[in-house]
């Protein structure tokens, strides 16, 4: 332990907002409370309280704080006119100085959860609401806050304002993770946001929301990148229910489902450019922000078992094949027997799951440093081969509770290519099936002559020239 602070309430979310010291912020992206602050972190606790704590890097003649001998906080409010007279004075008294987001909507031990307008949506007692979850979206200088009662709002804190609140819906289970994303090449000021509801402590399905958040502008700074203003509009554009048949609408016989992890896949050495060029809508890319990860347990009743089985998932959304595919509000496969989507990629890992001597999953850790597109040399490659299901992930770790595994997945074309490589003899034999699933995966060109395609011999060929 290197450093204690006591927060009033039992911690219940965790955000690193900022984690260097103010100076290397700029000043457009924090409010004026905030620029004083050392490393920033958002602390979300029971009561749907949300501190923005001084985390005090600057200062490295701050006495040491034990466990039993924790830091206090001095609590401050967006209404205060002197934050600098502030965080010197909870300096000479030797505290943190944390800025309580949202003062209004707590009174007389009530949680009012309210609108960007200020109007009251529902009331809660303080003991039957927490903060489920906390994210910081750098590209627009926003908090983006869980609730346990299914609801999330969004907080400008280059002011701070809350810009917006989700309307209230009692059939809403917790907000418990967000990611952003967004398109490549996308001339409208849109950011994307996964919304995760789920209570994995009920019998109850997970499920995800792709919220459109609308921007007047955008701007390209040197050193950050694209930073989007002014948000005009939050709209659902997608959603899907997490169960063990993943490309289906119904439940089926998922009894309950959990997401394990959800997160976007970045490149984590990406450095925005220090000099932009004349014009950053021809020059400029940021890190690619296209592909996002989900990782879920469902458990599921079997006919004539009295016990629940569980299956563990990966999938992998891909936006810009969604853009591609005008963008759909389900996820659409190609006919209910192949199970391919353009944008969503599934992947069952129970395989995996099996080799653990727990048979348990804790999380599922995708490199993005290391996903790989599937290169065909052909003149015109097939849309296929361009789908998040063609794609290699290199470098992916399973982690349990007794340890760790690394593996990677090759995607569905190479997945074929060198299974061909490895017992090509064997499927050779009797290729109808081996053929047919190169033909769906467009590694051999389609023969509308039903009768030639019907010949073992004219198969054999077809896949010796693969």
């Amino acid at each position: 332990v290197v450093h204690v602070v006591e927060i009033p309430n039992r911690i219940s979310a965790l955000e690193v907002v900022f984690e260097n010291e103010t100076e290397e912020v700029s000043p457009w992206i924090i409010s004026k409370h905030l620029q004083f602050f050392s490393g920033l972190l958002a602390v979300g606790t029971e009561g749907g309280f949300v501190y923005l704590v001084d985390l005090c890097l600057d200062d490295l003649d701050m006495s040491f704080a034990s466990e039993a001998a924790p830091k206090k906080l001095m609590i401050i409010t967006p209404r205060i006119v002197d934050p600098l007279h502030k965080k010197e004075q909870a300096r000479s008294y030797d505290k943190h100085l944390a800025l309580l987001l949202d003062d209004q909507c707590h009174k007389q031990e009530q949680f009012y959860y309210r609108r960007q307008d200020d109007t009251i949506q529902k009331v809660f007692e303080e003991g039957a609401v927490w903060v489920s979850s906390l994210t910081y979206m750098a590209q627009a200088g926003t908090l983006a806050i869980g609730f346990s009662f299914g609801c999330f709002q969004l907080w400008r804190l280059y002011n701070p304002v809350l810009d917006y609140s989700s309307r209230y819906n009692p059939d809403n289970q917790a907000v418990t993770h967000f990611l952003s994303q967004e398109p490549e090449n996308d001339p409208r000021n849109f950011v994307y946001l996964w919304v995760v509801y789920d209570n994995a402590s009920d019998d109850s399905i997970s499920s995800i929301c792709l919220y459109q958040l609308s921007f007047t502008k955008k701007d390209a700074y040197a050193n950050f990148g694209i930073f989007y203003d002014e948000l005009e509009s939050v709209c659902p554009r997608l959603d899907h229910k997490l169960t063990g048949d993943p490309y289906s609408v119904q439940h089926g016989a998922t009894i309950r489902s959990a997401v394990v992890n959800c997160y976007t896949l970045q490149n984590p050495l990406y450095t925005p450019p220090s000099i932009l060029s004349e014009s950053f809508e021809d020059g400029f890319h940021g890190n690619d922000s296209s592909l996002s990860v989900f990782v879920w347990r469902a458990d599921s009743s079997q006919a004539g078992r009295g016990s629940a089985t569980s299956s563990y998932w990966l999938s992998v959304f891909d936006m810009n094949r969604w853009y591609h595919a005008q963008m759909p509000h389900a996820m659409r496969c190609h006919g209910a027997s192949l199970q391919v989507c353009s944008f969503w990629a599934v992947y069952d890992l129970d395989n995996v799951v099996s080799c653990l001597p727990s048979q348990a999953l804790l999380n599922v850790e995708v490199n993005g440093k290391r996903v790989l597109r599937f290169v065909n040399n052909t003149p015109v490659p097939p849309e296929e081969h361009s789908y998040p299901s063609a794609l290699q992930l290199s470098d992916v770790c399973f982690v349990a509770p007794d340890g760790a595994v690394q593996a990677q997945c090759y995607g569905w074309q190479k997945s074929l290519l060198r299974e061909m490589v490895v017992s090509g003899a064997e499927h050779l034999v009797q290729p109808a099936d081996f053929y047919h699933q190169c033909l769906r995966a467009r590694l051999l060109p389609q023969s509308f002559e039903e009768s030639k395609t019907r010949s073992t011999a004219y198969q054999r060929k077809m896949l010796l020239n693969m």
